[in-house]
Order: structure tokens, then C-alpha cells, then sequence
């Protein structure tokens, strides 16, 4: 209905003034004497060709791109498409008149022949855009590290499944396998058992020549993914978060006796936000650090001022204990 729409509304603008304007000519021509030259020579000075042929390049597109949305989506219907990103966005700003069929020809099918680059991308785009079709960011796997996402794929709702879960569970299984591959790759922040069976394949092309790859596959007996990189996140964010709102946002009422002369302020309230599943937002950290700040100064009141400037394995004990509780209490 759109496209009809659409093509009804240019009528309206273009296209029914525009045939007015040519039956008009050939009337005064044909009423004027000297029909066939007048006729000829009035449809050759005619203006309004070049909003002829702009209408017809616009039908012409609309009716591509719906017929190529059309292809797509059935073709999605037998496997999922995957698309190097930078090559999709490449065909989505070609010339459409101009675009070949090299880039993304082995998702492309032989008929319509003008079912081109361009076509492929833009069809792509729109289903996205219709929530017809669900897009996932995927990495691509390489010996270097950190890696990139690289690499998008397309696919179709599956029964049970919006769009939305499909694509997340996509986008995680790819960080999944970039985190326990390669399992020697440094700072893995993967302490889980490997998820995924990796085999590797050499292939000589040549004297001296050798390409290597490796097939991921994920293990039958696989638990549900940990999301580790999630952790590992908040285990780095999360105190610097802290130690930033203590030394600068409060830094008014965060005094020595409260920080402590080593910042064990700062390393306890950051561990008990870190075991509390609390957001790692500037915001929520800020709360808690303010409520911390209140807890510790009446921790003080019962300390004798030669010691204020101390932290225990006690009294930080009992700190935590309350800022825990503290967290824990607060309505959702």
C-alpha cells in the first residue's frame, strides 16, 4: 500500500499536470494548420520532458526497491544473510543506475537481471526499517586482538522469538566466541569452561604459500552464554567511577577520616557496589557513594580521633556489611 501510495501522491503533483500539458500542445497544434511539423516541433521544445523522465526514474525506482524487498525477504527464508559492513554501507550510497552486481552477488539471485548492489542493500534496509527482518553487529574472528565488529547479519523472526531477542542472542554468541577465541589470546577476561569446538584447516596453494583457517562451532552441551565481558566491565568501570565522584563530585564532605590515607574508602564502597549487581552509572554510583559517606561518619562517632584516619579489617568489615545491607534495602 505505501508504494501505491506513493505513486498516487506523485500523480497528483507531477504526472496529471504534466498529461494535461501534452494533450494541450497536440490540440493547438492539430487546430493551427501544418499539423504534423507544428506537432513535431512543439513536442520537441516541450519543457516538460525532463519532469517526464523524472517521474518515470521515480515510479521506476519505487517499483525496484518494493520488488527487490519483495525477493529478499523470500530469500531470507532459506538462510540467514551475513554482509561485510563496510561493503553494505558502500552499496547503499551507490548509483543506482550505475551499481553492479559484484559486491554482494552470492546473496543476490539471477532474476530480476537489475536486481543490482544497490537494490540488494537498500531492500535490506527497508525491511530492517519494517521490522520485517532483525540485523545483528557480529565480530569477525582473527588472530589479532582487540577485534571489530565487522560484520552484519540479516535474518528473519523465528517462531517464539521477536526480532529483538533473535538479534541479541546473535550479538552475544559472536562476543562469546571472540572472548574463549582464540583461548591464547592475552587478557581474556573469559574464566568459563569453552563453549565452542575449534578445528583448524591448512591448505597449500602453493611453494611456500599456506592459508590457514579455523571452524568455530558451538559445543551440543553448551550452557547458556555468562556474559564474562559484562563483569569484566563493571569490574573496571565501577571503580573509577567512585574513586572520580569521591576525589571531585563530593570531594567537599569526603574528607581524610572518611577516605582513609590509602582510599579504602573508595576500594570498599566500589567492591560492595560490584557484589551488589548495582548499575555501573554515574548516577546510581553517586547515590550510594553520598549514603556511603553518611555511613562512614557514623562509624566515626564510636572511633577515637587518634584513629579516625584508620581502617581495620573490622571496621571495614562492618562497613561493608551495612552498605550492603543499605543497597539491598532500597526499593526497586
Amino acid at each position: 500500500m505505501d508504494f501505491l501510495n506513493q505513486i498516487w501522491a506523485a500523480w497528483n503533483e507531477q504526472w496529471g499536470a504534466t498529461t494535461a500539458t501534452i494533450l494541450s500542445i497536440i490540440a493547438i497544434a492539430l487546430n493551427a494548420g501544418d499539423k504534423t511539423q507544428r506537432l513535431a516541433s512543439a513536442i520537441t521544445r516541450w519543457k516538460g520532458w525532463s519532469i517526464a523522465r523524472r517521474w518515470y526514474l521515480f515510479v521506476q525506482k519505487k517499483y525496484r526497491i518494493h520488488r527487490a524487498k519483495n525477493v529478499i525477504f523470500a530469500h531470507l527464508e532459506q538462510t540467514n544473510v551475513t554482509i561485510p559492513i563496510r561493503t553494505y554501507s558502500s552499496c547503499l550510497t551507490e548509483n543506482r543506475l550505475t551499481s553492479g552486481r559484484n559486491a554482494l552477488s552470492p546473496i543476490t539471485p539471477e532474476r530480476p537481471s537489475w536486481l543490482n548492489d544497490y537494490f540488494v542493500a537498500t531492500a535490506l534496509e527497508e525491511l530492517r526499517n519494517d521490522r520485517k527482518i532483525g540485523r545483528a553487529e557480529l565480530y569477525r574472528l582473527s588472530n589479532t586482538w582487540p577485534a571489530n565488529i565487522e560484520i552484519y547479519l540479516f535474518l528473519r523472526r523465528r517462531p517464539g522469538k521477536t526480532i529483538e531477542e533473535q538479534v541479541e542472542e546473535e550479538e552475544v554468541e559472536s562476543r562469546c566466541r571472540v572472548e574463549q577465541f582464540p583461548p591464547w589470546r592475552p587478557q581474556s577476561s573469559c574464566l568459563e569452561e569453552s563453549r565452542y569446538d575449534t578445528v583448524e584447516h591448512a591448505e597449500t596453494t602453493g611453494p611456500g604459500a599456506t592459508s590457514f583457517r579455523s571452524q568455530v562451532t558451538r559445543k551440543p552441551s553448551a550452557p547458556p552464554c555468562s556474559r564474562c565481558w559484562v563483569r569484566a566491565e563493571r569490574e573496571r568501570d565501577i571503580p573509577m567511577l567512585v574513586d572520580s565522584i569521591t576525589k571531585y563530585d563530593l570531594a567537599q564532605i569526603a574528607t581524610i577520616e572518611i577516605c582513609g590515607r590509602n582510599q579504602e574508602f573508595q576500594e570498599a564502597v566500589a567492591a560492595v557496589i560490584i557484589e551488589s549487581d548495582c548499575a555501573a552509572d554515574a548516577s546510581t554510583v553517586r547515590e550510594i557513594v553520598g549514603q556511603a559517606i553518611t555511613l562512614r561518619r557514623n562509624q566515626l562517632n564510636t572511633i577515637p580521633r587518634e584513629d579516625k584516619e584508620e581502617w581495620t579489617e573490622e571496621l571495614t568489615t562492618d562497613f561493608k556489611s551495612k552498605l550492603t545491607t543499605l543497597i539491598g534495602a532500597k526499593p526497586e
